[in-house]
């Protein structure tokens, strides 16, 4: 079951009344120092995190900008309880990602309780629906292929090979869809990795990429993609072809 990850300078008795409250309401939650390192391996069961800022902004935003990848990943809800000051002091992730919420200090366990409820019923909604994983280095494009199938497969963005490992080993995809060119770990030989692990071998994997020449379609041939994509393909197009592939 997702968790609720309560990240804060000092466990004090505000976080240990939340996390006795969210137990009450079924709901598992862990708290966590800001010290703590590889915050990326909260993501694969975190639904939402509570950053408690008490008094610390400045120290906050440098563990929060040092773990941006994670704070900032499409599908991650982020309360940021705080004082007002707080929130103009974070005004840059309130302002450019959709996850994140403001709590105004003194807290009110009942709202944090009610949001957290609500992100939960939104989860297990898209639960219900097929995965697509996208794995591409570019987020303004990830991001237009998001909106264009949000609708009918739950989508999960790794904007590294790296992190599609990572949260293929203890997640699964209906499908992929994978960049060509990325930094340290290319599209090919991502999808040799996947081709040789039983868990992911079977998952339909389509190329969607730039790179049109032939030379680079007869690189990957013998690691038979499911198919061959480039991202001027059209959303209709995309969408049946995720269609023929997931068989719904």
């Amino acid at each position: 079951m997702q968790k609720v990850t309560i990240v804060n300078m000092t466990e004090t008795y505000t976080v240990k009344g939340l996390m006795k409250k969210l137990e009450e309401y079924g709901i598992p939650s862990r708290s966590v120092n800001y010290a703590a390192k590889h915050f990326e391996s909260f993501l694969n069961d975190t639904s939402t995190f509570i950053l408690m800022v008490d008094d610390a902004a400045a120290e906050v935003i440098d563990y929060v900008d040092d773990n941006r990848e994670v704070f900032t990943a499409p599908d991650i809800h982020v309360l940021l309880v705080g004082t007002k000051a707080d929130l103009k002091a974070f005004d840059n992730y309130m302002s450019l990602c959709d996850g994140w919420e403001f709590v105004e200090r003194p807290i009110d366990i009942a709202s944090i309780i009610e949001k957290v409820r609500t992100r939960l019923d939104l989860v297990n909604m898209e639960s219900e629906k097929p995965c697509v994983l996208i794995i591409d280095d570019d987020p303004t494009y990830c991001n237009m292929v998001r909106d264009w199938i949000k609708r009918k497969y739950r989508v999960r963005i790794a904007n590294s090979g790296a992190y599609a490992i990572a949260w293929l080993a203890s997640n699964h995809a209906d499908c992929i869809l994978l960049d060509f060119e990325m930094p340290i770990t290319s599209g090919p030989l991502m999808l040799q990795m996947l081709r040789s692990e039983a868990a992911t071998a079977s998952i339909p994997t389509l190329f969607l990429t730039g790179k049109a020449d032939q030379k680079s379609i007869m690189q990957v041939v013998d690691l038979k993609p499911d198919d061959y994509l480039l991202k001027s393909i059209k959303k209709d197009d995309l969408l049946e072809k995720l269609k023929q592939h997931i068989g719904r």
